[in-house]
């Protein structure tokens, strides 16, 4: 590589570095360097209203204005706001000193006098920084109205037809070929000579050879490891297709550095340096659009169209990429987003109307998806007729404006496809995290503070968030593409960065959508934080499980306060203004929320006393079952049933409540057994103790329970009553201990013989009617 290569790159480089390195510094000390003059800004604007008087005002007059209002009104704000504490300090300062009188002391006048002729100059400036504001907004409007008639002009100029002076258009169609190779050659610097070429075509070479050699080796894993037999996995979907256009995008990656390194002008009016991209952007695309319509892809969940129409697909797909970059090839940078005005409309003319045809090639076969028949008719139908007109227009020489309808149709399809791809990894993030075995799914559960019952809930007001967040993204894409003069989204812009008024009440949007953002931030912060002390320090101290929940509880909902007052604050809401509403609040209690406040309380109660414990095996009236969760308002009680009710705190304070499990999970049951008259007592005593005794869930040991023991109750009417009375390990198992316990008691008696009565009556007929036997 010569000295000039060498210098060049050198030089390159540190002016990216310079200019990296010194941004923020720049920033900071412009306002210092660029001292702002109101009185010079009011005749800017006085100067450029006048051009925009003169006849020959036209798109560059309106750029210029724009760039200078943009300018002047933020010196002209940073005016405002540096000028209007001085006006306060000073306002401050003339308050401290007592009122004139004629005998006061020369000195305060003096100063008096000086804090006045001060104030008025200052408050000189801020009145005339205000209306450099004022100026802007109004030199602002006007030039927006300008380029909105100027750009209406311009998108509807008619030129030639398509089919008017064939003669010059075929001599302009024999230049092609000389422009082309004229185009495509690379322009070196001075001393690189036609060395330049052949480092690029060596370059190119080997970059293309690695590729084939990364395509040749996937496919070779592919094949030993049998990646392509087994189920899709996401995991290998991305790798695929960059292994398979692993050439191209190399090829053109090395093309384009090499270019951009021996290019002597700007790299963006070169076309081979265009060329470069454009094969880059082509491998790019073709492994989108293979990703996007493979077996794991948002395609798949569209009937019908995998697998059996995927081919016919993506080759429409495929043509209408190569039409769109050849289009970036031959018009530029700007093909897709401004009108230009070449003398040669006729390569714009004919690649505007191949996209239109490919575009229209892909529209037509969604009729022939399953999944897309009955779906989106209007918008099918809104698109081909766009196409459709914009066909017409530039066949009747209306250029610009089939320009325009092209450009925005792509670009809106385009984005409409990267939204439609984005939602669905949205989608399929969210179902990883929340049913997904990996341990990154696990952690990231837990750093959410997400439990395996929550799991859906917990991430939809996220969920929801990032979902406006995406639709407004693109509404705001959609008024770019389609918004020709430029004005409609930077007037949109400066509605939601300055606010606007409703009324009296005055809103400012982004201050809503700050507050929105720092409240699900604090959210997460918090779920954050109840998983740290759960996992980290509660889990460590010594307390029982019910006073761990509290604790996470209780923190759960100081961060959720601490959200509300955050986002309540910057979203603009006075927080002086919700005395008020307490106070209205405090009337209603009295009235219909009594039972909500009661319960309120009761689960402050509940959380801080903590009766009631989350886990504990509880009776409340005819509810009985394990309490699954403590909230501020009611209690989850999930019953033998599986069936989970919600109580009301009120009724868990107010109320009797029977907590089996308060200081122990250990309990008593008693089995009550009849034998029959006759049978050996001591022998039924030792059977039923021995039942008792054997089971696994009972406790034997007489050091922490009372061991199994048979009482004789009572001589019954049929029976004699014997009771088995035994303390078992856990309560709530009570139905299946006393069921064994029956077994085990029954199968003993059946085997010594010993037999459980039932109740019977003896009648005794002591005397007949004479006459019964005629009654019978």
């Amino acid at each position: 590589m010569s000295k000039g290569i060498r210098r060049h790159a050198l030089l390159t480089a540190a002016a990216w570095l310079a200019m990296v390195g010194s941004t923020a510094l720049l920033a900071q000390q412009a306002p210092d360097d660029e001292a702002f003059d109101p009185g010079t800004a009011i005749e800017d604007i006085e100067a450029m209203q006048l051009q925009f008087k003169a006849p020959e005002a036209n798109e560059l007059t309106v750029s210029n204005a724009l760039e200078l209002v943009g300018r002047l009104r933020t010196g002209a704000e940073r005016c405002v706001a540096d000028t209007r504490p001085e006006v306060e300090r000073l306002d401050s300062e003339l308050g401290i000193l007592p009122v004139f009188n004629e005998n006061e002391n020369i000195e305060i006048w003096e100063r008096r006098n000086a804090l006045q002729s001060e104030k008025s100059l200052v408050e000189a400036l801020l009145s005339n920084c205000e209306l450099v504001i004022s100026r802007s907004d109004g030199l602002t409007e006007i030039a927006e109205q300008k380029g909105s008639r100027l750009s209406r002009r311009r998108v509807m100029s008619r030129g030639d037809a398509l089919w008017h002076n064939g003669e010059g258009k075929l001599k302009t169609v024999r230049l092609w070929p000389a422009k082309i190779i004229q185009a495509l050659t690379p322009v070196p610097s001075d001393d690189d000579g036609i060395d330049s070429i052949w480092i690029l075509t060596f370059l190119v070479a080997l970059a293309f050879g690695i590729g084939q050699v990364l395509r040749i080796k996937f496919k070779r894993w592919q094949k030993n490891t049998g990646a392509e037999e087994r189920t899709p996995e996401f995991k290998y979907l991305i790798p695929g297709p960059l292994a398979e256009y692993a050439p191209i995008l190399l090829t053109g990656l090395i093309a384009a550095i090499v270019i951009n390194i021996y290019s002597a002008e700007l790299v963006w009016n070169v076309a081979s340096f265009r060329l470069a991209i454009g094969v880059m952007a082509y491998g790019f695309g073709r492994v989108v659009i293979d990703w996007s319509t493979g077996p794991l892809s948002p395609a798949a969940e569209v009937e019908g169209l995998v697998p059996g129409m995927v081919k016919p697909v993506r080759r429409r797909l495929h043509r209408f990429l190569e039409v769109l970059v050849v289009s970036y090839v031959i018009l530029g940078q700007g093909s897709l987003v401004y009108l230009p005005e070449d003398l040669d409309t006729l390569p714009r003319s004919l690649l505007t109307l191949l996209l239109a045809f490919s575009l229209l090639w892909v529209l037509l076969i969604a009729r022939k998806i399953p999944g897309m028949m009955n779906r989106f008719r209007f918008t099918r139908f809104l698109i081909l007729l766009i196409i459709l007109v914009s066909i017409l227009v530039e066949i009747l020489g209306y250029h610009n404006f089939a320009s325009y309808l092209t450009r925005g149709i792509v670009l809106t399809a385009m984005s409409g496809f990267a939204i439609w791809m984005l939602l669905w990894l949205i989608e399929q993030t969210r179902n990883a995290i929340t049913t997904g075995s990996s341990p990154l799914a696990f952690t990231t559960r837990t750093y959410l503070g997400i439990s395996s019952a929550e799991k859906p809930s917990r991430l939809g007001p996220y969920q929801l968030l990032i979902d406006i967040t995406v639709w407004l993204s693109f509404a705001a894409l959609l008024i770019w593409i389609w918004d020709n003069s430029g004005t409609v989204l930077a007037r949109l812009v400066g509605y939601v960065t300055e606010g606007f008024t409703i009324g009296a009440v005055g809103i400012l949007p982004l201050n809503i959508l700050s507050g929105i953002i720092v409240f699900t931030g604090l959210l997460l912060v918090t779920s954050w934080i109840k998983g740290l002390i759960q996992r980290r320090w509660v889990r460590h101290m010594t307390m029982d499980r019910g006073a761990r929940d509290s604790m996470v509880t209780l923190a759960g909902y100081a961060g959720f306060t601490i959200a509300v007052i955050t986002g309540l604050t910057l979203a603009g809401v006075s927080l002086a203004g919700l005395a008020y509403v307490a106070a209205a609040l405090s009337v209603g209690i009295g009235f219909g929320l009594q039972s909500i406040a009661n319960n309120f309380i009761s689960g402050m109660i509940l959380l801080f006393e903590r009766p009631v414990k989350v886990g504990d095996f509880v009776t409340v009236g005819t509810v009985e079952g394990f309490v699954k969760r403590i909230s501020i308002r009611s209690t989850e009680i999930e019953s033998l049933d599986n069936q989970n009710v919600i109580v009301p705190n009120s009724e868990l304070v107010s109320a009797q409540v029977t907590n089996w499990v308060l200081h122990d999970p250990h309990g008593r049951i008693r089995i009550n057994v009849g034998v029959a008259y006759g049978s050996d007592t001591k022998l039924v005593k030792e059977i039923l103790e021995t039942a008792g005794r054997d089971h696994p869930e009972v406790i034997t040991d007489p050091t922490r329970a009372t061991p199994p023991k048979a009482l004789f109750m009572e001589f019954g009417d049929s029976s004699l009553n014997f009771e088995l009375r035994v303390r078992i390990k856990r309560i709530e198992r009570r139905y299946d201990v006393t069921s064994d316990i029956n077994f085990a008691i029954d199968a003993a008696f059946r085997e010594q013989s010993i037999t459980i009565p039932f109740p019977q009556r003896d009648l005794h007929i002591k005397t007949l009617p004479a006459n019964w036997h005629d009654k019978e």
